[in-house]
């Protein structure tokens, strides 16, 4: 999922992706005149001008109710639904068996065949403390304990991440905080400590759990042990847990995959169908050591047998009674880290429904959320399947019931296999707010998360979070992802309860949105943003506020790395990114200027600037892809690589300019950055030419 993370006080929702995938068709297939030759003609040519109708507005939000959104997820998270397992194809055939009730013109199940992992129910992952003599001391719980009625189910996966190498593998504990790459270089260039043939542990939280993985290989550990802090998943209180709070108990354990590469890791680049050339499994991009996960509780008991210096500041977790310190192990102890997991390639299945737009079908609106979970799935990701139901039932009626249909065609997509690695979707690719909130969504949004230099909310760079990433980052779909935040001042890693066995219905129902009022919330504005992409006349999509967050972007760019740059001899400047930036910025202001002064009555021209609008993001598609990630192609934004889950602006310029001269050749990497800043420049001017007018491009030298 998108770390869906959310406010303490609201529910999570995993709304996965709004996608607008506007796809290149043909020209309007009619020509029509006013002498009244061809009436059918001449009636589609005057709808083909019309702007959308206010009025759906109103029956959407009039028609989507809270209980029903409460009814798709009590049925979501009846049982556990992990990705290629027959309980998740179950799931599918729900949803299939929903859309064609619901009037949607198809609906249909698209099978892949993936590697995915599981651990062995029979020969359960542990870690172990050992003594000298090789006698267990302490044995990490295989299970998840029962807190409430109903969390534990036969079927339910223990807890493991997937991916993680099989092996068994002893050695000493060093405690690496959250494993981030400034963690190990801290350790290292610092604190003197090497990691090299030990274990270690890092808690959960900052980046993604496989970029754990790889800098603890990368650094010489033979094993990765992970948890979540009181301090990042149970803030007020470790007694204050759940079942009575959303706040994580010391038994809860978060699952995951730690792969870096997304899609099938055997197939990549290629949909993984049954014809498919395979790549052996030896040669695929895995993890390269054994991680498990275990709760606070078992992490206690290897942290406090932990020997060696007080940790640096800011590194203390909050687990009661303990005092963190650096490792290793006192008394000749020793840590055993046992992995079972298997990798097996299983079907996955993505459901695909549609209504066909009525005056341009062969552009689409893609609503996306997927629907595999480590377990119940309650929040991540049932809260965003169950409102996208209740989304596709409300647009669906008013298709039957002839009140409205789309300008533009709505494809509504249920991915299978997100959890382990966005497989599903890398395979295919004024609203009142709660009454506990009280304004509007909006107005509540930029008070939230402000910007000091502009009157509008902040909208972060979209990272590697969820389906949404093959869209924008493979082939340049513009993206949306959104969801209720938590709030930042309380310093939650994610929602407490992330990807646990506690991730109920009950803890949805009883704890985190009892009214289902903020699921409601989340459908309404998902389905008037799906009306104005759908209907607009012109798309709604603003070209100047891409210009203005790249020069943002730029700005803090310069600021970290210009004065190195400039440094260099001869000096690496801005100064041809810097221009075309300024090129594109009056570009995309003349763009709209010629809009706003277009001939709204000339279909060929309102076809014209829409394909300029949507196509704009692949002009910042590089098909060679970024240094180094050559399936990462979005010049401008783009996850980062030492943290799937966060975006950076120009991520291939931060790549190259981290740590830059403790680099095996930097030299040679100045030269990249140097070749790499060129290609900015050229992507930038590139997508200037998009948004010209042709009369402009025809005289342009």
């Amino acid at each position: 999922m998108a770390v869906g993370d959310c406010s303490r006080f609201v529910v999570v929702v995993s709304v996965s992706v709004g996608v607008v995938c506007v796809v290149l068709g043909f020209v309007i297939g009619w020509v029509a005149s006013p002498s009244g030759v061809d009436d059918d003609a001449y009636n589609r040519w005057v709808d083909a001008l019309s702007e959308e109708n206010d009025d759906v507005t109103r029956m959407i939000l009039e028609e989507m109710k809270t209980e029903n959104i409460k009814n798709y997820l009590q049925h979501l998270t009846s049982q556990p639904h992990l990705g290629g397992t027959e309980e998740e194809k179950e799931t599918a055939e729900y949803v299939n068996s929903l859309w064609q009730e619901q009037g949607l013109d198809s609906s249909r199940i698209i099978k892949y065949d993936i590697l995915l992992s599981y651990p062995r129910k029979e020969q359960p992952n542990f870690v172990y403390i050992l003594a000298e003599d090789g006698t267990q001391v302490f044995r990490s719980a295989a299970e998840e304990a029962e807190l409430e009625h109903g969390d534990r189910h036969p079927k339910a996966a223990p807890p493991f991440n997937a991916y993680a190498k099989a092996a068994t593998v002893e050695g000493d504990l060093v405690y690496v905080n959250y494993g981030r790459v400034e963690d190990f270089q801290k350790l290292e260039r610092e604190l003197g400590m090497n990691v090299t043939g030990k274990i270690v542990i890092a808690r959960y939280g900052k980046i993604f759990r496989g970029n754990k993985a790889s800098h603890a290989f990368s650094h010489g550990a033979i094993g990765l042990v992970l948890y979540s802090d009181p301090a990042d998943y149970a803030i007020d209180n470790v007694t204050n847990v759940y079942p009575d709070t959303w706040f994580l108990p010391g038994t809860g354990v978060q699952r995951g995959n730690v792969i870096t590469v997304k899609g099938d890791p055997l197939t990549q680049g290629y949909p993984a169908k049954e014809y498919m050339y395979r790549h052996p499994e030896e040669e695929a991009i895995l993890p390269d050591i054994p991680v498990q996960p275990i709760g606070y509780d078992d992490a206690k008991k290897l942290l406090e047998r932990l020997s060696g210096a007080d940790v640096p500041g800011g590194w203390a977790g909050k687990i009661p009674g303990l005092k963190y310190k650096l490792g290793g192990l006192e008394n000749n102890l020793k840590v055993k880290l046992e992995v079972n997991n298997y990798n097996e390639i299983r079907p996955v299945h993505n459901v695909v429904g549609m209504i066909k737009g009525s005056i341009e079908p062969d552009r689409y609106v893609i609503l996306g959320n997927h629907r595999d979970a480590w377990v119940f799935g309650a929040c991540d990701p049932s809260s965003g399947t169950s409102i996208m139901l209740e989304l596709s039932r409300t647009l669906g009626k008013l298709v039957k019931e002839g009140k409205w249909r789309p300008r533009r065609s709505i494809l509504f997509i249920s991915w299978g296999a997100e959890e382990y690695g966005l497989m599903g979707s890398y395979e295919w690719v004024e609203i009142p707010d709660a009454p506990e909130k009280g304004g509007l969504v909006y107005d509540n949004w930029k008070a939230n998360f402000p910007v000091s230099s502009s009157d509008r909310p902040r909208t972060p760079d979209l990272g590697s979070g969820s389906d949404f990433r093959p869209f924008i980052g493979l082939i340049g779909i513009p993206a949306i992802d959104f969801s209720y935040y938590m709030d930042p001042e309380d310093g939650l890693a994610s929602y407490p309860l992330y990807h646990s066995m506690y991730e109920t219905f009950h803890l949805m129902s009883a704890i985190m949105d009892p009214t289902f009022e903020f699921h409601l919330v989340i459908g309404r504005v998902w389905g008037e943003m799906t009306r104005m992409l759908a209907d607009r006349l012109i798309l709604p999509i603003n070209c100047t506020d891409y210009a203005e967050r790249m020069k943002e972007s730029v700005q803090v760019l310069k600021e970290d790395f210009e004065s190195e740059m400039l440094a260099r001899s001869p000096p690496i400047t801005f100064d041809a990114i810097d221009s075309n930036l300024e090129r594109f910025a009056m570009a995309a202001e003349n763009l709209h200027q010629r809009i706003h002064a277009m001939d709204k009555t000339d279909p060929f021209a309102i076809r014209a600037v829409n394909d300029q609008l949507m196509f704009l993001e692949r002009a910042f598609i590089d098909p060679m892809g970024l240094p180094g990630r050559p399936r990462e192609r979005h010049v401008v934004f783009a996850p980062s690589s030492k943290n799937q889950y966060a975006g950076v602006a120009f991520s291939g310029i931060v790549d190259l300019m981290f740590d830059i001269e403790n680099v095996a050749d930097p030299e040679s990497q100045w030269k990249e950055v140097e070749r790499y800043m060129s290609i900015v420049a050229f992507t930038l001017d590139s997508a200037a030419t998009t948004l010209m007018d042709l009369d402009v491009l025809a005289n342009d030298e």
